[in-house]
């Protein structure tokens, strides 16, 4: 029987593993039930750094504690792997993200369900629970707060990132550079908006569990700040001083390219720099031979962000919840919350780059349901 590879929603493991290590009989059954369906069927569950860090993440000792064990206690699971080997533990985002740069450098393809193939057979690596755990478990309480600080983190990016104050101006980069440049009590005015309506979408959207939101908005104002400072300095156009900087070539600018084709480009090509450290890859690879916004966590995080629905509240693990379906075109199967599966229905039905690649996904309340 071949296997195939089932990415569990953090949800849905947490369920299995809440059966698992429940004092009823009956939920303990209906662990064990959904472990023949499993094994009957030829399932592997297949795991990432972004399942670890939820777990570890957790406030509560007792659920990490389950959690882990029932980590150990999986006699075969699948693996994101890492340049490290086992050593290295569970690989998450970054380490997909190289292998679709490698793959597309090794097909000479910009084709993003190409680059899947290619990059298909060398995402996952296989090993028995206790085994992959082992070299975590060394680390003890220093992953726990290493974790939990990713965590705070987390919650403060996409707090900041998806707040919705200021947006790149819809126009062409020759439109932008003949707009008038902002005097010094109009820059003075637009920074008392921005930082006021900052610090509301936080308070107002972003994660509860933010501590002293007004210290996070006043923040990265200051950030934004010393930028323009910069710009003063340099005493260039302001546009062209962002574009210096944002590792573009000649080719990238067209007459009609906008801003924010200019930024999504930039913010790829950094991810791509960033996660093919270490692996013999040159910038210059990268900047000349790779569309980084086309690869295909690329086209999921972007199609994601551009056509999913906002939540209510802004959750730092809507990230992971992100980088886990970018694990789908390489399994026979995902499993999402609610939220996700509705905005993959909402990408579909708008980009096809998207549809062409993301794997099958599913959502079930209960994960008993899932095979």
């Amino acid at each position: 029987m071949t296997s195939k590879l089932l990415v569990l929603d953090t949800s849905h493991f947490g369920q299995w593993v809440k059966d698992a290590s429940s004092r009823r009989a009956e939920d303990r059954r209906r662990a064990a039930d959904f472990k023949e369906r499993l094994e009957g069927g030829g399932w592997i569950c297949a795991f990432s750094h972004e399942h670890l860090a939820e777990i570890y993440a957790h406030a509560d000792p007792d659920v990490r504690a389950n959690r882990l064990a029932h980590l150990r206690s999986m006699p075969l699971l699948a693996y994101v792997k890492t340049i490290y080997g086992p050593e290295g533990g569970f690989g998450g985002i970054v380490e997909v993200l190289a292998r679709e740069v490698e793959a597309a450098l090794a097909s000479g393809s910009a084709e993003p369900a190409l680059i899947v193939e290619a990059a298909r057979s060398d995402i996952f690596a296989f090993a028995p629970g206790a085994e992959i755990l082992s070299h975590l478990d060394a680390l003890g309480s220093v992953l726990i707060d290493l974790m939990q600080a990713q965590a705070v983190k987390a919650r403060k990016i996409v707090a900041l990132a998806r707040a919705n104050v200021e947006q790149p101006p819809d126009v062409t980069i020759d439109e932008l550079l003949n707009r008038p440049i902002r005097t010094a009590e109009e820059r003075r005015a637009f920074f008392e908006r921005y930082g006021s309506k900052l610090l509301q979408e936080v308070v107002d959207r972003g994660d509860k569990r933010i501590q002293n939101p007004e210290m996070v908005a006043d923040d990265f104002t200051k950030n934004v700040l010393e930028a323009v400072r910069q710009v003063d300095a340099s005493g260039e156009h302001p546009v062209v001083w962002l574009l210096r900087r944002m590792g573009l070539r000649e080719t990238d600018i067209g007459r009609d390219t906008k801003l924010s084709d200019l930024l999504r480009i930039s913010h790829h090509r950094r991810r791509a720099l960033i996660a093919t450290q270490g692996r013999g890859i040159t910038p210059r690879d990268i900047v000349e031979r790779v569309q980084a916004d086309k690869l295909p966590s690329a086209i999921i995080s972007d199609s994601m962000e551009r056509f999913g629905q906002e939540p209510r509240r802004r959750k730092g693990s809507v990230m992971n919840d992100i980088y886990l379906l970018s694990l789908s075109p390489y399994v026979e199967l995902t499993s999402v919350d609610k939220g996700t599966y509705e905005n993959v229905g909402r990408a579909s039905a708008r980009s096809s780059a998207f549809r062409a690649i993301v794997g099958p996904v599913i959502r079930r309340p209960l994960y008993l349901d899932l095979i």
